[in-house]
């Protein structure tokens, strides 16, 4: 069990760490380009993204919820839901969750020095 949450750590650290650096050389790249200062919209643009990240994480996990489950059968007469298909989604779905959580925390931190 430790061992999977450092595993969901390790990616959702890495995963903000690229996004936060993309987003710093998107932002000074758009700065230098239109000379002016947009480094305030930093946190704003790192708030975005942690929205977009809880919004692909909670899509992922509802995917394979018992409810989505048994309206995809009826629609679609798919296979039955399993509990290890489920499990195995929340799995694939905490990455994206815990990093927009740290995308969220990071923003905040970041808005006051950043004005």
């Amino acid at each position: 069990m430790a061992s999977v949450i450092l595993a969901i750590l390790r990616k959702s650290i890495l995963l903000a760490c690229v996004i936060m650096f993309a987003d710093a050389v998107g932002v000074t790249v758009g700065s230098i380009m239109l000379k002016l200062n947009l480094f305030h919209y930093y946190t704003l643009i790192v708030l975005g993204q942690a929205g977009l990240l809880f919004l692909v994480g909670g899509g992922l996990d509802v995917g394979r919820s018992l409810g989505f489950a048994r309206i995809a059968h009826r629609v679609n007469r798919t296979k039955s839901w399993t509990f290890s298909e489920h499990k195995q989604a929340q799995q694939r779905a905490a990455p994206y969750i815990v990093t927009g959580i740290l995308l969220l925390v990071l923003s905040f931190i970041l808005a006051y020095p950043l004005n």
